[in-house]
């Protein structure tokens, strides 16, 4: 039975992940109003950021975070109950 259950995961994983990022940026979204604002702030944002990278012909910069609210939380709930 939980091998069954897995496959199944195994094989909707990226509805759980576009589900996930859904609901981060409807999260994103609802923290323009000052009614929602506090309910939806970022509690924490794991990434990275290379400042500057000077080369010879480009100057460039690389940064990455991800964002998660309580949009991201709900979105994970919803995808992992979708998916089982």
């Amino acid at each position: 039975m939980i091998l069954a259950i897995l496959s199944g995961i195994r094989k909707k994983w990226w509805l759980l992940v576009l589900i996930v990022i859904l609901g981060t940026l409807l999260g994103i979204y609802l923290r323009r109003f000052s009614i929602t604002e506090p309910y939806f702030r970022n509690f924490f944002s794991p990434g990275f950021n290379i400042g500057e990278v000077d080369l010879a012909f480009a100057d460039f910069a690389i940064r990455f975070y991800f964002h998660c609210n309580l949009g991201t939380i709900v979105g994970g709930i919803l995808g992992i109950w979708i998916i089982l």
